[in-house]
């Protein structure tokens, strides 16, 4: 029996960090954005670079089992350098490895995390086979008997698993953590309803929870109307059945809210 089974992407990652890079807002009367812009055709040198191993589920599995948890990932990789820097990791950190699937059909998914000066992140990836699990490859029997199921972020084909993986975890009684990514949250709210609602735990960043409640926020937490913002769109999200919502904004820290207590870190 396993404490954790996380689903979701397994990634070789490239940090790249530039301080030449210009953050761009853009404003109208309802939305604020920022965008990450470097010089077109320029040649940019590049500060720092480092290489990881990354993607949402192994990402929770790798805390999950520092934590202590008996912790087992269900990702797809195929067959190339990348998958073995993967199952190095997933091996370095005692994670088990039975529940992984390969494809020679397609590549290990591939992430490039550009950092900004002020210590944000850009990601460029490339899916592969992160978008491949299929509900026929779920080891259902092996789920059944975990405490908890993780899903991180399901991508292209891989998301049609996330209903049938949510409603398994209720009706055997297995405690869930659900962290939708964009191709959950272009579903509609509506859509995620049941999923969010069986859901012990609902965490995701500022932005996908403002493209899930429609709230904007400002990009500056000193603004006047982001505390208020933020405790309305950690209601919103509450109101739809989850026991915990949490809500990060990166270097301003962590949101949450279990339906009495508000939370900050």
């Amino acid at each position: 029996m396993f404490d954790f089974i996380t689903i979701g992407s397994a990634t070789q990652d490239i940090f790249i960090e530039s301080d030449r890079g210009k953050i761009i807002e853009t404003r109208d009367i309802n939305t604020c954005e920022a965008l990450l812009a470097f010089d077109y055709g320029a040649k940019i040198e590049i500060d720092k670079l480092a290489f990881d191993i990354g993607g949402g589920a192994v990402n929770a599995a790798v805390n999950f089992a520092n934590l202590g948890f008996n912790t087992s990932s269900i990702i797809k990789i195929g067959y190339d350098l990348n998958a073995e820097a993967v199952l190095a990791r997933l091996n370095e950190k005692n994670i088990d490895k039975s529940l992984v699937l390969r494809t020679k059909e397609f590549k290990t998914g591939f992430s490039i995390i550009l950092t900004s000066f002020e210590g944000d992140r850009t990601v460029l990836a490339h899916r592969g086979a992160n978008s491949q699990i299929k509900i026929s490859e779920i080891p259902w029997e092996v789920v059944k008997q975990s405490k908890w199921v993780y899903i991180a972020p399901l991508n292209g084909d891989s998301n049609l698993v996330l209903d049938e993986f949510a409603n398994f975890a209720e009706e055997h009684g297995i405690s869930m953590a659900f962290n939708p990514g964009s191709t959950q949250i272009k579903r509609g709210v509506e859509d995620l309803k049941r999923v969010i609602s069986t859901a012990e735990v609902l965490v995701m960043n500022k932005s996908e929870a403002s493209g899930i409640t429609g709230i904007r926020l400002s990009t500056d937490p000193k603004h006047s109307e982001w505390e208020k913002d933020m405790l309305e769109m950690l209601d919103n999200l509450k109101s739809y059945g989850p026991k915990v919502v949490v809500i990060t904004n990166g270097k301003h820290g962590v949101n949450a809210f279990d339906g009495k207590t508000y939370y900050f870190a």
